[in-house]
């Protein structure tokens, strides 16, 4: 094909095919990486913070991806008008049926599917930086940091609640430290009150934008931190210093509804597995991930895996 050929409505239909491949090469992935929130959950958030904070992805294959629906959608719009302007005069008699498929003919449906597709999922699954957050009720500003390193929280706000004679806090973390400069240990904050804003990942401790929200009965012995995370084997005592935010929400959609898969897990392991080999545990281990020569089950614990050379 000429370079010449490129500026003839055969090329511009050409560069809109591919255009459009390339838009369904994207719908097919993120078709895949959702279909995770199915199947793993712990899979999905694992590839959506790879997404979120990947810098290929972030500074190259987005910009990528915001250029190819804009080129896609300007080539449709040029070529249909370039179609009406060739005849002055339409046909007398027009039956597309006979000659060409529904499909094929209603395009712009097609399109604005693949368009609503795009701003749901931007509105659903991303939380854009400097997002404002708001006091969930009357306090006082206890912590007001910086909490700097890798996976850390970034721009911390913590606020203590009094209700008569009981008292419990509230953290808001990875936050804008731009938005937090204002707030200062002993601030009087009232309910419904501006905060402060989502940060960005390189100062939120390379996290997806989000708010890291958590609800303390106490705050122990820490003065500038507090846990968001803990150990397996440490749950129950930290549930018992941290309640569950839904108590306060009562957000059904927030309802944790934990599915027992051991059963499933170890009754298909007894049939797939040849009988050269032999199950070593009561309590199957769930595996849900893996790294470089690791395997990591549900629960964070690493295992070195000996046979299948994953990495």
């Amino acid at each position: 094909m000429s370079k010449s050929t490129f500026y003839t409505s055969i090329g511009y239909k050409v560069l809109m095919a591919l255009s459009g491949l390339f838009l369904m090469f994207f719908l097919l992935q993120h078709l895949v990486i959702n279909s995770l929130s199915v199947i793993s959950p712990d899979a999905f958030n694992e590839a959506s913070h790879f997404m979120g904070t990947n810098p290929l992805v972030q500074f190259l294959l987005q910009p990528v991806l915001i250029f190819g629906v804009v080129f896609h959608f300007i080539m449709g719009f040029f070529l249909d008008l370039k179609n009406r302007k060739s005849r002055a005069i339409s046909y007398a008699y027009n039956k597309p049926s006979a000659n060409s498929s529904w499909v094929s003919r209603n395009m712009i449906i097609s399109g604005l599917t693949v368009l609503a597709f795009l701003g749901i999922h931007f509105i659903d699954f991303w939380i854009p930086e400097e997002t404002p957050v708001h006091a969930l009720y009357d306090g006082t500003v206890v912590v007001s940091i910086n909490d700097k390193g890798e996976k850390s929280y970034g721009g911390l706000i913590i606020l203590k609640h009094n209700f008569n004679s009981y008292k419990f806090y509230s953290l808001y973390g990875h936050l804008s430290l731009d938005s937090i400069r204002n707030i200062s240990v002993g601030d009087k904050i009232i309910k419904g009150d501006f905060l402060a804003n989502i940060g960005k990942s390189k100062e939120n401790g390379n996290w997806a934008p989000h708010l890291h929200f958590q609800i303390m009965l106490s705050l122990l012995n820490y003065n500038n931190d507090f846990p968001g995370v803990c150990y397996n084997n440490q749950v129950k005592t930290w549930k018992s210093i941290c309640p569950d935010p839904n108590l306060i929400f009562k957000n059904e959609s927030l309802i944790f509804k934990e599915l027992n898969k051991d059963d499933l897990i170890l009754s298909d392991r007894i049939k797939m597995l040849g009988r050269g080999m032999s199950l070593q545990y009561d309590i199957p281990i769930h595996i849900v991930r893996w790294e470089s020569e690791y395997l990591v089950d549900k629960n964070g614990r690493y295992y070195l895996d000996m046979v299948n050379n994953v990495s």
